[in-house]
């Protein structure tokens, strides 16, 4: 990985993180809002992350705080954090060695799951 500034979004990442984003499926006659650059708003994110920050005291370099923070919940639920750790895991293990006596040391919870456990946990709030 390249050197960077601790609240910088490394390439690296993004180049892992990028196919894990959910596609939008924007309908030009349903009108709404222009699509966000996914790689500002990742990069908000991160640097909120990576320094304590408030949402709202996100630098407009990286746009809305607002916009930074549903894009985090959007993308939490759809579990491109937690798939990106794992991949981030698997990885590491792969030039560290990381497994126990065979297993890797991956926690339960970030485990792949089944396709219906992930479309469960990620249904809208008041919705069952």
């Amino acid at each position: 990985m390249t050197k960077n500034k601790h609240w910088e979004l490394p390439l690296e990442i993004w180049e892992a993180m990028e196919p894990l984003l959910p596609v939008k499926k924007n309908d030009p006659k349903k009108g709404g809002r222009p699509p966000v650059d996914a790689f500002k708003v990742a990069s908000g994110i991160f640097y909120i992350l990576s320094t304590g920050i408030q949402w709202k005291a996100l630098p407009k370099e990286y746009g809305s705080g607002s916009t930074a923070h549903l894009y985090f919940q959007k993308w939490t639920e759809h579990g491109v954090f937690s798939s990106l750790w794992r991949e981030g895991l698997i990885e590491y293990d792969e030039e560290h060695k990381i497994k126990k006596n065979g297993k890797a040391l991956i926690p339960p919870r970030l485990r792949p799951r089944s396709e219906e456990s992930i479309q469960a946990q990620t249904r809208p709030i008041g919705v069952n």
